[in-house]
């Protein structure tokens, strides 16, 4: 079996967000169960942190626009993310911006029929380091056992972006997806 598609992008979503394109990327079975990844991978982060008097609004707008950019530049045709739960939201509290952010993501996706999948940050923990609470020490850690030493000038947002990278095409049942196509 072989599968290839154009690009993939994988979000941390939040005001300091991870990001991780596969491209070219191929999937070939060489078992019963087991098969390889073959891809390009650019890894890179954005900050949407503003001025404390600018709104919300400006955060939503950059990050709608990063979307966009990345999309024209990379032609992904599925997004996939961390989907954590929230509760108890207030106007500027960093829930309400991921909320937003969520919101812009299902739109951007509807609109340019790219499906969209998501996990539960404790299912993305237990399934990249084998611990549902692991911290973030221990997903650098285990993303330079996989990568190499130039794993550690990553932040922590594009370290979860690189383990949904990881985890994605082998556990792909683990996933919500929903399809624009």
């Amino acid at each position: 079996m072989k599968h290839t598609h154009r690009s993939d992008l994988f979000l941390d979503i939040g005001l300091h967000l991870g990001w991780v394109i596969k491209k070219d990327i191929m999937l070939q079975k060489i078992g019963e169960e087991d098969f390889t990844v073959k891809s390009n991978q650019i890894i890179g982060k954005e900050d949407f942190t503003v001025k404390s008097k600018e709104s919300i609004d400006k955060r939503v707008c950059l990050f709608s626009m990063f979307l966009e950019n990345l999309h024209k530049e990379h032609s992904f045709t599925n997004v996939i993310h961390e989907r954590a739960g929230f509760t108890g939201i207030k106007r500027r509290d960093p829930n309400h911006v991921y909320g937003c952010f969520l919101g812009v993501l299902s739109d951007f996706c509807f609109r340019n029929k790219i499906n969209r999948s998501f996990v539960a940050p404790q299912t993305l923990k237990k399934l990249f380091t084998g611990d549902g609470k692991a911290a973030k020490s221990g997903m650098l850690a285990r993303s330079v056992e996989i990568e190499g030493e130039g794993m550690r000038s990553l932040t922590h947002d594009e370290v979860d972006a690189f383990a949904l990278s990881s985890i994605y095409y082998s556990t792909p049942e683990r996933f919500t997806i929903i399809n624009n196509q």
